[in-house]
């Protein structure tokens, strides 16, 4: 399909009368579509032809990360296990981290899926002690953002408790 451009910018200089020409045109960026550049003068024995795919320049911001976990109480230093996903990002790659508190956590290799609209999914998993008070979070950084983005998840701990014993002397 042919796109109608905006007119052409045509500037002539230097003394043997040479020009630029520069023609600008907005399109829908969506992945896996190419963009063809044609100039064609009396001067070429053939048009020039440039193309180039539009997964150079598209990216897609993942969205806020979604972390689960258990719902209900858990048991002091008992092992749970939280999910992080995100959706809707592109290209591919992208970081995941895990923080307690401001301590970096070490997680398995996050799973990233593609979708059928050809954007991906990553989900990430991490196993760690239950801990009173203890902040987990999941940050993620994609070329498409600005800044990491992330969400905390709040482990519900109870803590066993004792039962009270007494002792009397006669």
């Amino acid at each position: 399909m042919e796109l109608p451009g905006s007119k052409p910018d045509i500037h002539s200089y230097g003394a043997h009368k040479t020009y630029q020409v520069q023609s600008n045109i907005t399109v829908q960026a969506t992945i896996d579509s190419y963009i063809t550049c044609k100039i064609n003068h009396t001067s070429l024995e053939q048009p020039i032809i440039s193309t180039f795919t539009m997964n150079d320049i598209v990216k897609g911001e993942p969205s806020l990360p979604s972390v689960s976990g258990p719902t209900e109480q858990v048991m002091f230093n008992t092992n749970v296990t939280l999910s992080c996903t995100s959706v809707g990002f592109y290209p591919a790659d992208i970081l995941v981290t895990w923080w307690e508190d401001d301590r970096e956590l070490h997680a398995t290799q996050p799973d990233v899926r593609l979708y059928e609209d050809k954007t991906y999914q990553v989900q990430s998993n991490i196993t760690i002690p239950a801990k009173i008070d203890s902040l987990i979070t999941c940050t993620i950084n994609h070329t498409a953002l600005q800044q990491p983005i992330h969400s905390t998840f709040k482990i519900n701990v109870k803590v066993r408790s004792s039962p009270n014993i007494f002792a009397f002397s006669k």
